[in-house]
């Protein structure tokens, strides 16, 4: 197929040169303006597929620009999401909870319906990586390599400390972008 599309210019030439020579044959009687004729038409039709073809290099050329900024973009507002207050008072509380040796996913069920502001702050890390692995894993954001390159210890830190809390609400599917980006990290 792809050798398909990629003959079809040719195809189309040649169709093209026989046609305006059956043309000329049947129209024309000085072998010489038949000739010129022809040579016109093909250098014309020539012409117009090369500068198509650099037209489409050049689209290319533009749209992995694009691509690219585009991801380096979306990296930047994820480092400025990562370093937000909202998300530094959730590392922080996770901090506390893990120091005071207290269990991380007792204390999300415990102000699940308690404290919602605290809930939110301890879910807050754990939806930022789903947050990642969503972008990931549906193209909005490549290469995974990158995000390993930045957030590895993090990721791997962090899931161990919410596996617990994932583990129990693996019916409701809790976080699985997340357990998603961990295990391609761990690919790599």
């Amino acid at each position: 197929m792809k050798k398909l599309r990629t003959a079809w210019p040719y195809c189309v030439l040649a169709g093209a040169l026989i046609a305006i020579i059956t043309m000329c044959v049947l129209w024309w009687k000085e072998w010489q303006t038949l000739i010129t004729g022809v040579c016109s038409v093909a250098a014309i039709l020539i012409a117009a597929y090369l500068a198509c073809k650099q037209g489409v290099k050049q689209l290319r050329s533009e749209l992995h620009v694009a691509r690219v900024d585009r991801h380096s973009n979306l990296i930047m507002q994820l480092c400025e999401r990562w370093d937000s207050e909202w998300l530094r008072q959730g590392r922080e509380a996770i901090w506390r909870i893990n120091k005071n040796g207290e269990n991380l996913s007792q204390k999300i069920a415990e102000y699940e319906n308690t404290n919602i502001c605290k809930w939110l702050e301890l879910i807050a890390v754990a939806n930022f990586f789903e947050d990642i692995g969503f972008l990931l894993k549906n193209g909005y954001l490549e290469p995974v390599n990158l995000i390993k390159d930045i957030w590895e210890n993090s990721i791997k830190r962090y899931y161990t400390l919410y596996s617990h809390y994932i583990e129990q609400h693996k019916q409701e599917e809790v976080y699985n972008n997340f357990e998603w980006l961990v295990n391609e990290i761990d690919k790599l």
